[in-house]
């Protein structure tokens, strides 16, 4: 079922992603970080980000060293807050507890163009 999710997923077909995503979830027993990872990817796709954040969460309670998910966690929590200062902290965050994650370079830009703009809406 999984398998048949991610082929909607490539096809664009998000809906019916979720629907058999989900349903594989149900199905196993054994770490689900790649597959809730892969749901929350899907969610974000639909931008469903409140649903995505649980997604990506859940994923980092299988696998909390799961630094792909929690990058995507940061991701899709800048796309659905607002607030510019706590997407600023996430982004520092991150950036102290993964000083050599691969996200970095994107981080530390992300991150930039926060405070760029947090400071012209100062103005």
């Amino acid at each position: 079922m999984f398998v048949i999710g991610t082929y909607y997923e490539r096809l664009g077909n998000y809906e019916m992603a979720e629907d058999f995503i989900s349903k594989s979830l149900t199905l196993r027993d054994v770490s689900l970080s790649d597959e809730y990872q892969r749901l929350g990817t899907v969610l974000n796709r639909q931008k469903k980000y409140d649903e995505a954040i649980k997604a990506f969460q859940q994923s980092l309670k299988e696998d909390s060293k799961n630094m792909i998910s929690e990058f995507y966690l940061i991701r899709t929590k800048d796309e659905y807050y607002a607030d510019i200062d706590t997407k600023i902290k996430l982004y520092e965050d991150y950036l102290k507890k993964h000083e050599k994650s691969p996200f970095g370079l994107y981080a530390e830009e992300r991150l930039r163009q926060l405070k760029e703009e947090k400071f012209k809406e100062e103005d």
